[in-house]
């Protein structure tokens, strides 16, 4: 059998050789994560996210938000 025979067999079988190995993927196309979002520490020392949560608060008593708060701003207090 000659080299192109063999190759083609190989990519039937599912068997990979070195150059696919490099090779992107044509059936699964590459996807870069989703951006996260520019966070800023609040500029209060407390973050009031007692309910009920008026519609301008929203925002700031998120769940990723609050995550994030707690992990980067130590100065910050948030308020349950």
């Amino acid at each position: 059998m000659d080299a192109k025979v063999l190759i083609a067999l190989a990519a039937l079988a599912g068997v990979a050789g070195p150059a696919a190995a490099d090779a992107p993927s044509a059936a699964v196309p590459a996807q870069s994560p989703a951006p996260r979002p520019a966070y800023q520490c609040p500029t209060a020392v407390y973050l009031n996210c007692m309910p009920p949560i008026s519609a301008d608060r929203r925002e700031s008593c998120a769940k990723d938000y609050l995550a994030w708060v707690q992990t980067h701003c130590p100065k910050t207090q948030i308020v349950h």
